[in-house]
């Protein structure tokens, strides 16, 4: 899954991801410290899941443009998928 998860399935929050590379990646694309604001929040989020997608497709059709990548809504998919266990996917 290409995004930035901030709870788990039971609802628990674990807050937004501080390791060395968002924290670095935040500094050089906005010129301040991570996380900002929220718009820039999404944004930075929105890039980094972006460019992932394109490298992982990349690498994928590289190796055959025969595979199907399957994977949540974006450019770079063949075929969408949807988590289940999800807000949006139970029924009630």
């Amino acid at each position: 899954m290409f995004d930035y998860q901030t709870r788990d399935y039971s609802g628990l929050v674990h807050g937004e991801c501080y390791c060395e590379q968002c924290v670095q990646g935040f500094l050089e694309q906005f010129g301040r410290p991570y996380p900002g604001s929220l718009h820039e929040l999404d944004a930075f989020k929105n890039t980094r899941a972006t460019q992932l997608s394109r490298d992982v497709r990349h690498l994928v059709k590289g190796h055959s443009e025969a595979i199907a990548i399957s994977t949540y809504p974006g450019d770079e998919v063949d075929i969408v998928r949807k988590e289940s266990n999800t807000e949006t996917c139970i029924l009630r």
